[in-house]
């Protein structure tokens, strides 16, 4: 079994997740490495994944090796300093976005996340000047419930986001440990979330992929959502230019989406589909037919799960899940205030 890259499922050995579709990738040969120095306890935390990191020759003690190719030749660990500054420390997982790698700014001295883009964004001209612009306008948003956006960096051919590094997991991660969340830990993890959505609706963006690994809960307990309007963006020019459907997001899309329209209201609902997951530790919609089961409103009501959900919260996630947009929620802050 392998794990998708897209939705985190477990898929058998085979070259397409029954879940969501998402290509996957051949898996890289792996072989024991050195465990990574210990160095100074980062200021914030880890993004999520854990990942294979593979080795095709001795690797020094105290470093893990990338394995690269191509543009990420000399990626690795500890082999040179990424836009002049960032050292490589070791892969933390690969998805639809691209590679996250772990990486120390030297000059700062703090640990920072790096995402490095996928091909496919170079394949035209505008699809890249598109999502410069986009990871510009998230780059200014900074709230204490989103991911902040260091640096973009441009190197050779490709593209890099310089992230804020967060030690702990994604809702996706907790629920395949622990399974469903209390309700009252549930509640605060979606205000926070809530929280960091309006900050970002009230500047005129809007998330349009969140899900629950787009969310994190540090170490500390604090959340975290990543990925503000660049990881739709990325997946769309993908699905472009390959003609082949990436997103391991169907089930946490609005209906809308599916037509190509999406605003803060595609948001309210997702925030529903990622509360009813942490309540029941399973998704309110399964497909294949993502769009007639949500325009239906076809799902399993949390009241039949073991769930002990108050009913008034369970009422609050009928809400977001509504088809028609303008019966949901009208704000992201309406739903906090309604939690």
């Amino acid at each position: 079994m392998v794990t998708c890259g897209q939705c985190g499922g477990k898929v058998p050995d085979g070259k397409f997740c029954d879940a969501c579709g998402a290509a996957i990738a051949e898996p890289a040969a792996a072989v024991a490495v050195a465990k990574p120095a210990k160095t100074e306890k980062p200021r914030a935390a880890t993004v999520t994944a854990t990942a294979t990191v593979a080795a095709r020759e001795k690797v020094p003690a105290g470093m893990t090796r990338i394995e690269a190719g191509g543009d990420d030749a000399g990626l690795a660990a500890g082999s040179r300093l990424l836009g002049g500054k960032y050292e490589i420390v070791r892969e933390l997982g690969r998805g639809g976005m691209g590679i996250v790698l772990e990486a120390r700014d030297t000059t700062l001295g703090r640990s920072v996340a790096i995402k490095r883009l996928r091909d496919e964004l170079q394949s035209s001209t505008r699809d890249k000047a598109r999502f410069l612009k986009e990871a510009n306008t998230v780059a200014k948003l900074h709230h204490p419930a989103i991911v902040d956006i260091y640096q973009i960096i441009e190197e050779g051919s490709q593209i890099y986001l310089v992230l804020e590094y967060i030690e702990g997991k994604s809702v996706a991660q907790v629920l395949d440990d622990d399974g469903a969340l209390p309700a009252d830990r549930a509640v605060r993890v979606m205000k926070a979330v809530c929280e960091g959505l309006a900050h970002a609706h009230g500047r005129g963006l809007c998330h349009l992929d969140l899900k629950p690994s787009n969310v994190m809960i540090a170490s500390e307990g604090y959340v975290k959502v990543m990925d503000f309007g660049i990881a739709r963006t990325v997946k769309d020019t993908v699905s472009r230019v390959t003609g082949q459907q990436t997103s391991g997001t169907l089930a946490y899309m609005a209906p809308e989406q599916h037509l190509g329209r999406g605003g803060i209201e595609a948001d309210i609902f997702a925030a529903g589909c990622t509360l009813y997951e942490m309540l029941t530790a399973d998704a309110p919609f399964h497909g294949p037919d993502y769009l007639a089961q949500k325009r239906e409103m076809a799902y399993r009501p949390i009241s039949e799960h073991e769930a002990k959900v108050p009913r008034k919260l369970e009422e609050a996630i009928v809400r977001c899940l509504q088809s028609d947009p303008a019966k949901r929620f009208r704000s992201a802050g309406d739903l906090a205030d309604a939690l």
